[in-house]
């Protein structure tokens, strides 16, 4: 998993991980992080519900700095959960933790976290948080193809809108390729899709177990400045860049 390489690549070796419980999303990326932290020699100290009504965003600050002694906060949170992650990265300025300390704490999350709502909701609480995303505009495999859907819309697209056009074209071929187009059909034929890059938003595409596998995962951080008009940001004062 790119983001627990990236983690440990930069020092990080014990993090405390933030997730909702019960939630396939949330603990698939959970698991698969923890996974390959572990086998790397990272050191997962605590996990914590983010859906817990009792969770205090200061304390939990306070206690994966100074109990845990983490190095980093890993957040998978589902979109409903956003505001809760930001609450805890405003905390780590709060008065109970020396300022140098609660800076000390990376803060490392998944997809669900990447929008222009985090940008404009978080501000600088969120400066330097960086999310693996399967899909950015930056992205060498990507940027034709996001430049031409910024010259037809006038602004930047995210890796949603990249997913939705792959799907969409990844349908259209499997109901070609069908003779008599069914839902039974169409499903079972796309299990043998295949398109080349040119034809996709970036990557070639293909199915596995029914999930697309052609997004190779992408590293982008939170950074002053507005970015440009392809940026996806809309002029924020943060805009998401890709990690090289």
């Amino acid at each position: 998993m790119e983001l627990a390489n990236y983690a440990l690549k930069e020092g990080i070796k014990r993090v405390v991980i933030f997730y909702k419980a019960q939630d396939i999303y949330s603990e698939s990326l959970m698991q698969a992080f923890t996974k390959a932290f572990k086998n790397k020699g990272g050191k997962v100290v605590r996990s914590r519900n983010l859906a817990d009504p009792k969770l205090d965003a200061s304390y939990e600050v306070y206690l994966s700095v100074v109990q845990d002694e983490a190095h980093a906060a890993v957040f998978f949170p589902n979109i409903e959960l956003i505001s809760t992650v930001i609450n805890m990265a405003r905390a780590r300025e709060q008065q109970k933790i020396p300022k140098y300390l609660g800076k000390n704490l990376r803060l490392l999350g998944g997809d669900a976290l990447y929008g222009v709502d985090t940008l404009k909701l978080g501000n600088e609480a969120l400066e330097g948080l960086v999310l693996a995303i399967p899909w950015s505009p930056e992205a060498s495999y990507s940027k034709k193809f996001a430049q031409r859907a910024c010259n037809q819309w006038g602004q930047g697209i995210s890796w949603r809108t990249a997913a939705s056009y792959d799907a969409t074209l990844a349908f259209i071929q499997a109901i070609l390729e069908s003779k008599n187009p069914s839902r039974q059909s169409v499903l079972e034929k796309l299990k043998s899709i295949k398109l080349p890059a040119d034809k996709t938003s970036g990557d070639a595409l293909a199915f596995q177990d029914g999930e697309p596998r052609n997004k190779t995962p992408v590293l982008v951080k939170i950074v002053p400045g507005s970015g440009d008009k392809c940026s996806d940001s809309e002029r924020s004062r943060y805009h998401f860049q890709k990690v090289d």
